[in-house]
């Protein structure tokens, strides 16, 4: 190595330099510093042969190099160095993620060009430049995405905590619509973050085998070094994949199903005419039980089923539709019609007549014991709603997507006049107002004008959080619920049951509250009277803990799932309605 004064004209800028990105601001300040004081730190170059002999290639120091161009510089100092290729790029890297904010995309190519070389791997890159290997592999991502996500990181339009999330995309149309998403709406990462569940789907109960899918990097859980909280998830974020394959695996299982004597169709009019709730030869049935719905126009599961309907050939059918979905752009549908409705109908009426007939021999009734299901669960539901309640109350204010999306409830509500009229019950907490003597309308005491539009400014910060906290008390639980994730909220980590649910008639006994204590995985002395065991209960830990009946209201409605048109809803509640005429 020699240090030599070079002059600008014999120097030409390496052609497999990776960085891209010059500050404008920052380069013509160092110009300015250069025509002053001149270049004070040489930069680093090795000599060229064959058609570039005489000429020196810029190993390191561009911007000076620039720089010292504009400012109109003859010669400069440089370090003569002889290097191979793969030797002047490990330097180029090394000495940009040395510098105090290196741009990431130029780190994002400058690294996945020493990994192509073979010269590093992760963990070995990681240990020269003393970074993680999670810095390194997050950065070689970024080189995989689509250019225009790209370029808002290398402007600096884009943080890195929201470039790190668009990795879990692998589509480029994801990428772009997720792009446009926060741009539009300004998410934060935390926001956003929440926001990459609409373009996930969950691989954990798919049709199809997934063994292909093990070491796929659309796979949650393989993006663990990134996204350590992916460890125990399992979630497919190529929604286009993930639909050839459901569709390949539900078109192959039609295929075997005719092929074994069944009718199989694919034609949506034909289904909905098949599957309809006032069809009178034929119903959906199905093989789940968990599925099943057996008190209303769901399908049904015939108790024969495995012995007789699964062998059936003559009105046993199988249907395949595709629906459009409001995130997941369609669903495929599969699912099973029985074509003989008497035949279904009078299983359901030896079952239900069994099922009676059990139930009165042992002295209590079915709708007795119907009835008792249906005020647990209700119970369960209200001790869900309690904790909803109280910490999303908490967590309103600092969830600009929760307050959005409570506003868009309460303006559905509105329009479409539902029977909670939230506009007449709030009562902005702090702030003088007064009510009108003839139409009882609500307005601000020292402003004309209709209350809202007329609110005074120091004030509307927190009008709009009192406001939405009155809200939430009129939200249904299931709504509630659903709004958690945006406000931040793990519902089954965080929860815990209150002295509410444990003093309810779902407890009317002593050893109710023992099996209760079990089923939470508490210890309590069952020598104690009741009151005492509840106090026991109390006393300890029960974050994340949960009964059977709390579990199954936390379970959030399947938005997919098939449920009776409106149409048939209507038909349903006026066949109800008449027999109660006839009655």
């Amino acid at each position: 190595m020699s240090f030599e004064t070079i002059e600008v004209k014999s120097l030409v800028p390496s052609e497999n330099n990776y960085r891209r990105s010059f500050d404008a601001g920052a380069l013509e300040e160092l110009t300015a510093s250069i025509k002053a004081k001149g270049v004070l730190q040489p930069i680093l170059v090795r000599p060229l042969n064959g058609w570039h002999k005489g000429k020196y290639e810029i190993v390191a120091g561009h911007r000076r190099f620039h720089a010292a161009r504009e400012a109109g510089l003859k010669d400069m100092p440089a370090m003569v160095k002889a290097l191979s290729d793969e030797e002047a790029l490990e330097v180029q890297v090394i000495e940009n993620s040395q510098r105090e904010d290196p741009n990431p995309i130029d780190e994002a190519y400058g690294f996945k060009k020493l990994l192509e070389m073979g010269r590093y791997t992760p963990e070995t890159l990681a240990e020269k430049i003393d970074h993680s290997v999670a810095y390194v592999l997050g950065r070689v991502r970024l080189a995989e995405l689509d250019k225009t996500v790209q370029d808002k990181v290398a402007s600096g339009e884009l943080s890195f905590g929201h470039a790190l999330l668009f990795t879990r995309l692998r589509r480029a149309a994801d990428q772009k619509k997720f792009l446009k998403e926060i741009a539009d709406e300004d998410l934060s990462v935390a926001e956003a973050k929440r926001r990459l569940g609409d373009y996930t789907l969950n691989l954990s109960n798919a049709a199809f085998d997934t063994a292909k899918c093990e070491t796929c990097q659309s796979r949650s859980r393989n993006q663990a070094v990134l996204f350590p909280d992916l460890s125990k998830t399992d979630e497919c974020a190529d929604m286009e994949c993930f639909q050839t394959k459901i569709k390949a695996h539900w078109l192959g299982l039609l295929k075997t199903k005719q092929t074994e004597g069944f009718k199989t169709y694919t034609d949506e009019k034909t289904i909905e005419k098949l599957t309809a709730y006032g069809a009178k030869s034929s119903a959906r049935i199905c093989a789940n039980k968990k599925d099943a719905n057996e008190h209303g126009s769901g399908p049904f599961l015939p108790p024969k089923y495995k012995t007789d309907c699964v062998a059936c050939t003559g009105n046993h059918a199988f249907y395949l539709t595709e629906r459009k979905h409001y995130n997941h752009g369609k669903v495929f549908v599969f699912g099973e019609i029985c074509l003989d409705r008497k035949c279904l109908d009078r299983m359901r009426k030896q079952k239900t007549k069994d099922a009676d007939d059990e139930a009165s021999s042992s002295g209590k009734s079915r709708q007795d014991d119907e009835l008792e299901k249906m005020r647990r669960a209700e119970r369960a539901a209200k001790c869900r709603d309690r904790f909803l309640l109280r910490e999303l109350a908490s967590r309103i204010e600092a969830s600009v997507e929760a307050q959005k999306r409570l506003i868009l409830w309460l303006a559905l509500e509105k329009y479409y006049k539902c029977e909670n009229d939230v506009g007449e019950h709030l009562d902005i907490r702090g702030v003088p107002v007064k009510r009108s003597e003839h139409d009882n309308r609500v307005s601000y005491e020292d402003v004309p004008g209709p209350f809202s539009m007329a609110f005074p400014n120091e004030h509307l910060n927190g009008a709009i959080t009192a406001a939405l906290l009155r809200i939430l008390e009129v939200v249904p639980g299931e709504e509630l619920l659903v709004l958690a994730p945006a406000a931040g909220l793990d519902v089954k980590g965080n929860f815990s049951i209150d002295r509410e649910y444990l003093e309810s008639q779902s407890f009317k006994n002593k050893g109710d509250i023992i099996r209760l204590a079990k089923e939470l995985g508490v210890e309590v002395d069952e020598k104690k009277p009741k009151a005492a065991l509840v106090e026991q209960i109390l006393g300890q830990e029960l974050k994340g803990k949960v009964s059977k009946e709390i579990a199954e209201a936390l379970e959030p409605e399947d938005c997919v799932c098939e449920r009776p048109s409106m149409e048939e809803s209507n038909e349903h509640a006026a066949v109800k309605k008449a027999k109660g005429r006839q009655r």
